[in-house]
């Protein structure tokens, strides 16, 4: 499969938990210890008949992706929150690709303007939380 999409992370439905108000939160297994919470609606859940145990694909456009430097002292609402070093940065005109990857060696993109990486002081080995919200996860499965 083919989309625009930067980060698709393969993975097992580990649980479907109601949300209220019309939603769920599908807890995705993507290997390594560790998880990605996707927030769809109720509708959806069944309209893609998801059920534990099947395989998904997670995907995250890059510039959902939210960086935070020295946020030890912080708690987040966000429920997909990824400690990661920063591999490789990419300047673009406006925007730059900062690579991450976590300890689990889980590769991420995000898209941050050349304006904050310049205020966020980023860097090649730098740490950074990198956070993104589960409405902003799509979900993909193989047609049956």
């Amino acid at each position: 499969m083919k989309t625009t999409a930067r980060n698709q992370f393969k993975g097992t439905i580990e649980a479907i938990q109601s949300a209220g108000s019309g939603n769920d939160e599908i807890i995705i297994d993507i290997g390594s210890g560790l998880e990605i919470v996707a927030g769809i609606t109720q509708g959806n859940t069944r309209r893609l008949d998801l059920s534990v145990g099947q395989e998904v694909i997670a995907m995250i456009k890059a510039t959902w992706i939210i960086l935070a430097v020295d946020s030890d002292e912080y708690e987040f609402s966000t429920r997909n929150q990824f400690f990661t070093t920063i591999t490789a940065i990419k300047t673009g005109t406006a925007d730059s690709e900062v690579f991450l990857k976590t300890e689990e060696g889980v590769e991420l993109v995000a898209i941050v303007t050349n304006v904050g990486v310049e205020k966020m002081a980023l860097t090649v080995g730098k740490s950074v939380t990198a956070l993104f919200k589960a409405p902003h996860v799509i979900l993909a499965i193989k047609k049956v």
